[in-house]
């Protein structure tokens, strides 16, 4: 395929209006799972032995790590599927190998058992080996899981003939270790957590003429063994993979990890549920602690860089490809130009003064982070700017300032429509004014950048006809294919530190995404949500979580003002102690621990290499080089780039991301009927990561526990209606009872005033119909029920309506015929007819009416204990295969 198959020539551009005929929308029609999903670690003196399997347990795979050599990592992959057979008898050669004839073992044994390898590091002895030994899983996206880390273990590969013994050794492993892997890193084998889910499903390609194409090409295919890459932005253990990369093993063994935070819930629309996934991923790039890492680098890397994407789908249908998913990505980060604070004249908690390190009126730093974020999001990008505009001494104005002006002065060489749209909004002293609606600004704020953005969505609208009625609807951003969305810009939030005012910020614009999620998969008639409702609830509390998480991760502590702070639903002066605590645990932190703790980031993201030819990690005063040391970046200011400051490629495809263009196979590889993707005609001769993803989450063919079917538990906005009593489900009613206080306490019952003396107001209208019905005369419940006769979805449900017959269709109240039951009621009444057997000293006292010989084989029945052979289960299966 030419080169302008994906990227038009430098005359063309691509806009809003985009030809159906000349771009098509195709989906990837499997993604594919990295079957080694369980580990088994073999010791011998020499080697170490890594038998890979899948979940089954059915196709194993060896890995061969030298142990001789403490220098160079050496792992050998033979690439050959074996059988559990095959592997048994491989296992038992290779301790028989590792036995001397006179019957001693020389150290062949099974050392670890684990879920995945994080990776290998190497200090100044030997390498490293990290393992994941304990995982749960917190989140599920159509049929794919996800999980966090819960436990690691390190292994030291070199044996004692060839271990070294350096002094600085321990004290890299005890730092390296300072980043506490069970903390907030997440993965999973089958879904790419790296990107995001708009480009994990979309392939963009430009049609070819049919005429320039050879007849066995015209069909649409897919290359085999191909994958799409993950995003080395988010990857955390990169540096730790580069020993896989160097001995060419297969990506089957690599597991991209990210770090961040991912969390899942369930809005249950009368039985039908709606999950809501939130992750967010950190970026690897230029991370840190708070004032250990400020403003950006040199390559346009900011701190405390965020991608936050919201994920809502209708999860009645598990199959990824049947399932409409909708996505919406926000960014976060810190100011991008060249600025810091120095804390360490500071005796008491303060606010340090902000000073810009570089006076750079070509805003070189903030043109490549710009020109990054269009790589990766199109255009246009939104800018919300949180930073204080009014203050008595200049400090953060200083920063607005001078963002603006960088801002102002690269949108000089962009056309109107790929400009940063810059929105300057003081939060802070918003805030302060007691009948100031600071969310309510922002809600306006968050609309008109979902207006510029959109948001994507995977299948056709559902109900086009109602939809399309709706004005805002039309007006949503982004780019339509085929009647497709495609998210094309982002909306870009900072305040000084990108943790509380932003994360409040990004809620109100995540709500608003939400409420047209929710529309565009016709649970919602209107693109609207109340704050006050079970779903908005719900949400905020995993913005809060998602918040509280960033903030520990950047500023050693929980957000200081919360979602609700800004919200007045809790008194000022109820939360005043609490921002007193949290930000003396914040100043500690940052003044005595954040040292230690951008060292051990340093270390564990590679970007400090210990050697001994250099000076010792804990030695150096400052990691600014290590951060500013990209020659190329420096060598590309030029005078050029002074006005030319984005990249030619990138801007060609705009709006849509670079990155995505990209990144974009050449499906003109192989006839269609040898596809190992394409789920018309699916063939055997497939790729060796290509799993069965419905065999891979159910394993059908297994004996498995039934508990383990139920293992994810999330939040569910129907549990937590049932136990405040409220009367009626729905998620999207308004709720008017104090949240806080059955926030602590969920099964408090809701205020009720059957007499109407209480000043509590019910929580709608249809809470108010139990005790309105006390006093309705008999004319009024004739007509109330000629209406629910008429119109039965105003009746508020009852637990008859989700019965098993109305669900499902099955009456379990019939399913059992009149002679079990008489059977049944002779079982019962069994004692009246038998004395109960007496025991005493382990002897029977046996009635007469019972024979001994029955009572002997009842006993046997009873009291033996079956004893389950898992191997011998195993055989037999085997033998059954063969058969």
């Amino acid at each position: 395929m030419p080169s302008d198959a994906v990227l038009p020539v430098a005359s063309q551009s691509y806009s809003f209006e985009m030809d159906n005929n000349s771009l098509d929308f195709v989906h990837f029609n499997c993604f594919k799972i990295k079957w080694i999903q369980k580990l088994k670690v073999y010791e011998a003196h020499s080697r170490y032995y890594i038998v890979g399997s899948n979940i089954s347990e059915t196709t194993f795979r060896i890995l061969k790590i030298d142990r001789t050599d403490p220098w160079e990592l050496v792992i050998i992959e033979d690439g050959i599927d074996y059988t559990a057979v095959q592997m048994s008898m491989t296992l038992e050669k290779l301790h028989l190998g590792n036995t001397s004839s006179t019957g001693k073992k020389r150290g062949f044994s099974e050392k670890n058992k684990a879920h995945g390898i994080v990776g290998f590091v190497r200090f100044v002895e030997g390498y490293y080996m990290i393992l994941i030994t304990k995982q749960s899983k917190v989140a599920e996206i159509s049929g794919h899981s996800i999980y966090k880390i819960e436990d690691t273990a390190m292994v030291y590969i070199p044996n004692s003939d060839s271990a070294k013994n350096d002094p600085d050794e321990p004290r890299y492993l005890k730092i390296f270790q300072t980043v506490d892997l069970s903390s907030n890193f997440y993965f999973s084998y089958s879904y790419d957590l790296t990107n995001t889910l708009q480009h994990n499903l979309i392939m963009i390609k430009k049609n070819l003429n049919d005429k320039q194409k050879p007849c066995h090409l015209k069909a649409r295919t897919c290359r085999k063994g191909k994958s799409l890459q993950p995003c080395e932005r988010f990857v955390w253990n990169k540096s730790l993979l580069k020993g896989f990369s160097s001995c060419n093993v297969s990506s089957t063994w690599i597991l991209p990890i990210i770090h961040g935070h991912v969390c899942q819930s369930c809005v249950s629309i009368y039985g039908q549920p709606i999950y809501v996934t939130l992750i967010g991923r950190r970026s690897s790039n230029y991370a840190g602690t708070r004032f250990m890492k400020r403003g950006c680098n040199i390559n346009g890397d900011v701190a405390n860089e965020v991608e936050t994407e919201q994920i809502v789908y209708c999860a009645s249908t598990s199959s990824i490809h049947l399932t409409p998913l909708t996505s919406y990505v926000q960014h976060r980060g810190s100011v991008p130009i060249h600025w810091q604070q120095d804390i360490s004249a500071n005796v008491v908690p303060s606010k340090p003064p902000i000073n810009i390190t570089t006076d750079n009126p070509y805003a070189q730093a903030t043109a490549h982070h710009f020109s990054q974020m269009m790589e990766r999001f199109g255009s246009p990008i939104v800018v919300l700017n949180l930073v204080r505009k009014r203050e008595r001494r200049f400090r953060e104005s200083v920063l607005g300032h001078e963002y603006k002006c960088a801002v102002e002065y690269l949108n000089q060489f962009l056309k109107t429509e790929q400009q940063i749209k810059y929105h300057a909004f003081d939060m802070a002293h918003l805030a302060r004014g007691a009948k100031s609606n600071v969310l309510l600004k922002l809600a306006s704020l968050g609309e008109q950048s979902l207006q510029h953005t959109g948001f994507f969505q995977s299948k056709p609208d559902l109900f086009s006809e109602t939809l399309n009625k709706d004005a805002r609807w039309k007006a949503v951003g982004g780019s339509r294919l085929g009647g497709y969305h495609i998210q094309t810009g982002v909306l870009r939030t900072n305040c000084v530190d990108c943790l509380d005012r932003t994360n409040s910020a990004q809620f109100v614009a995540g709500k608003c995404a939400l409420a047209y999620q929710l529309f565009s998969l016709g649970v919602l008639d209107q693109p609207t949500l109340e704050f006050d409702t079970d779903v908005t609830r719900l949400f905020e509390e995993m913005y809060e979580a998602h918040g509280d998480i960033i903030a520990l991760q950047y500023g050693g502590s929980q957000l200081v003002h919360t979602i609700q702070s800004y919200r007045r639903t809790v008194a000022p002066w109820a939360s005043h102690s609490r921002d007193i605590v949290t930000t003396l645990s914040r100043y500690y932190t940052n003044t005595f621990s954040d040292a230690d703790k951008q060292s051990a980031i340093n270390l564990f993201l590679g970007v400090f290499r210990p050697s001994k030819n250099q000076e010792p990690l804990w030695e150096i005063s400052t990691d600014h080089y290590l951060h500013n040391h990209d020659l190329q970046v420096l060598q590309s200011f030029s005078c050029l780039s002074y006005t030319q400051w984005w990249n030619p490629a990138v801007l060609r495809s705009l709006p849509l991301p670079s990155q995505l263009c990209e990144s974009i196979e050449d499906c003109y590889s192989e006839p269609a009927a040898k596809l190992c993707h394409d789920l018309r005609d699916f063939s055997e001769d497939h790729c060796d990561e290509c799993v069965d993803w419905y065999a891979d989450l159910y394993n059908p063919s297994k004996l498995t526990v039934f508990d383990d079917c139920f293992a994810l538990g999330i939040t569910n906005t129907l549990s937590r209606s049932i136990s405040a009593g409220y009367t009626n489900p729905s998620p999207f009613t308004i709720r008017s009872e104090n949240w806080q206080e059955l926030k602590l306490d969920p099964h408090k019952q809701p205020p009720t005033s059957p007499t109407g003396s209480s000043n509590e107001s019910s929580d709608s209208e249809e809470d108010e119909w139990p005790s309105k019905r006390d006093s309705l005369n008999s004319d009024d419940l004739v007509n109330y029920s000629k209406l629910y006769a008429t119109m039965p979805w105003l009746r508020t449900p009852t637990l008859k309506d989700f019965s098993t017959k109305v669900m499902y269709g099955i009456d379990l109240e019939n399913t059992t015929s009149p002679q079990d039951r008489d059977k049944y009621e002779r079982y019962l009444g069994f004692e009246d007819y038998y004395e109960p057997v007496h025991y005493s000293e382990n002897l029977y006292s046996i009635p007469d009416k019972i024979n001994p010989q029955s009572l002997k084989i009842y006993e046997d029945t009873v009291f033996h204990r079956y004893h389950v052979d898992r191997q011998f289960y195993v055989d037999y299966l085997n033998k059954l295969k063969k058969v």
